[in-house]
């Protein structure tokens, strides 16, 4: 008679035997895991879903109430798709997945998401048991850790630094060639007209704002980046009040508004930004003013920079933080400052990846920033327009709060502060299309942003706009005054009798700025070339002081110039200039 009873590999009676799982799902409590790495040790011997699905029932205690045996006909799936069915090569059975693949499956669960951005780089978002999703780059330290906790939770044993890179040279190529694109974002992110802002807790909660008001929400959507540093913020509360903020910073009427403009601007769905330039002598408050508005909008651990050297590492920066604080500067070189401008307004910057000679590493971050310092430490007129300047008085004396105190009170508004905020904003959201972008300043973008959040904030109709302007305009020439070449062509133009009137070429102006030595001061242009430059990058604001270039018509050896004085409201006196000068 023949022997129709199935039969069963001695591989698979091993692997039941000898699986480490048998522990966890005799456990009965999270058994998803267990049971994954079991059926990914059995697979290679059978893929009959109801004999792997009696197998496990056997170890499941009898009072058990999940879903797991449900899973098991797609983990067999899963597995089998991936090759785990494979025996291995020159052997009777199988030893199972290699740790790298054992790792892969571990991790390929309903909990993660893997998808990649624009710029080509690979992400996982991983769900937090609260419903909310965290986004990891797939070659973090983060993700790293991530991979090796869960390895060790599934099978008791770490995972090795070579089947860790394997697993993740795997996520990397899935991510990037099979998942789907999509965005990520920092801080805050803007998606089907509403906004979201990330609070950095551990549940993945974010504030979505949209025309009608906020709520806190897990929906995981847009997909958020949290970089080292990071910092939490804490839940906004409504019915704040926004006056005590500007009490806490004593601030007057003029610098309440331009601060609060920067804070709405800082919240807005998209580039273009502005620059908070705060300056200020010692005991003015700038440094803390910037900290404090820094941990609105973006606390991190980092709260503060040195302004940077170059601009690869401004963009480095800019990708690790949402808001850049740079304290306590002494001048903004206009390399550096043209750099700054191009990320305010969503420039980018690339450069050669490591260990490569035709690959490129893109950096492309638009970002609300702070400069703070002592007298006219930005000069560069292509920043001043895209900057809100704020003059910080001295405090009066007995006004001075302690650090304690200030970080205190600070706290206990913060929630009311946020709330605020974000009801302004809301408003902001609603009534964009509605208002006429303006024609006065060169950010008309924000401005629009504001003329939108303004009637939410209780200030007259045009607070906002005036002040933009008059803040623009103050620098533009307080700085062209005090500019080491303005005062130089003043004092050039005093020596030559009534007029005061130069013409001449490019060459010769150069010449006559040097002094009675014949030597040229360093903080002037070196060449008649960079001359050139510097009076056209001066020019708006020196036509409002009403000192004029005008390029007459070019002669066979050069092109002439004048320049000559067109007193105006903001013209400096000769005596005012001349104490300037010493």
């Amino acid at each position: 008679m023949e022997d129709t009873a199935p039969q069963i590999p001695i591989g698979l009676v091993e692997a039941v035997l000898n699986t480490p799982q048998g522990a966890g799902l005799m456990a009965g409590g999270d058994t998803h895991l267990p049971a994954l790495h079991f059926v990914g040790e059995v697979v290679p011997f059978t893929q009959d879903v109801q004999w792997i699905k009696e197998i496990a029932a056997g170890y499941l205690p009898s009072n058990y109430a999940g879903n797991t045996l449900d899973e098991i006909p797609k983990m067999v799936s899963d597995s089998v798709k991936k090759g785990y069915d494979a025996p291995s090569k020159g052997r009777g059975r199988s030893d199972g997945p290699s740790a790298a693949q054992l790792a892969t499956m571990i991790i390929s669960t309903s909990e993660m998401a893997i998808f990649h951005t624009p710029q080509g780089l690979a992400y996982v978002a991983i769900t937090t048991p609260d419903g909310g999703t965290i986004c990891h780059p797939v070659r973090s330290e983060a993700m790293k850790g991530w991979v090796r906790l869960r390895y060790y939770l599934a099978t008791g044993k770490t995972l090795g630094r070579d089947a860790l890179t394997e697993a993740l040279d795997l996520l990397e190529a899935k991510a990037v060639y099979t998942a789907p694109e999509d965005n990520v974002y920092l801080r805050l992110g803007g998606r089907d007209g509403n906004i979201y802002f990330d609070l950095g807790q551990a549940d993945g909660a974010q504030v979505k704002i949209t025309p009608t008001g906020w709520s806190i929400v897990l929906d995981g959507l847009p997909r958020f980046h949290r970089p080292n540093g990071f910092g939490m913020q804490v839940r906004p509360e409504r019915s704040g009040n926004l006056l005590e903020l500007r009490d806490l910073l004593q601030l007057d009427d003029k610098n309440w508004v331009l601060v609060l403009a920067f804070l709405l601007i800082s919240l807005k769905p998209a580039h273009p930004y502005m620059v908070l330039l705060l300056s200020g002598g010692h005991g003015s408050g700038k440094s803390k003013i910037s900290e404090l508005v820094k941990r609105i909008i973006d606390p991190n651990a980092l709260e503060k920079f040195r302004l940077p050297k170059d601009e690869h590492t401004l963009a480095i920066q800019a990708a690790m933080a949402w808001m850049l604080v740079y304290d306590n500067t002494s001048a903004v070189r206009w390399d550096l400052s043209d750099a700054i401008c191009a990320m305010l307004t969503g420039g980018g910057f690339s450069t050669r990846k490591y260990y490569t000679d035709d690959e490129q590493r893109m950096f492309k971050n638009a970002r609300p920033a702070i400069i703070n310092g002592i007298g006219e430490f930005a000069s560069q007129h292509d920043l001043l327009d895209r900057a809100i300047a704020i003059k910080l008085p001295p405090m009066p004396a007995g006004t001075r709060l302690t650090e304690k105190a200030i970080n205190a009170r600070f706290e206990a508004i913060l929630p009311g502060v946020l709330g605020s905020l974000f009801d302004i904003v809301s408003v902001a959201l609603r009534r964009f299309d509605e208002v006429e972008p303006p024609t006065t300043v060169r950010m008309a973008d924000a401005a629009q942003w504001l003329i939108a959040a303004e009637p939410a904030t209780g200030l007259p109709e045009g607070t906002f706009l005036r002040a933009l302007e008059a803040s623009v305009k103050e620098v533009t020439i307080e700085n062209t005054i005090n500019h080491p070449l303005v005062l130089a062509l003043f004092r050039l133009l005093d020596t030559l009798g009534p007029g005061r009137t130069y013409e001449g070429t490019m060459g010769d102006l150069h010449d006559k700025l040097r002094n009675e030595h014949g030597r040229l001061d360093p903080q002037l242009p070196q060449t008649a070339s960079h001359l050139s430059n510097a009076l056209q990058r001066l020019a708006h604001g020196m036509a409002e002081i009403g000192l004029k270039v005008e390029l007459l018509n070019r002669t066979n050896s050069a092109r002439p110039l004048r320049i000559w004085i067109e007193p105006t409201e903001h013209t400096p006196e000769p005596d005012k200039i001349k104490k300037r000068l010493w």
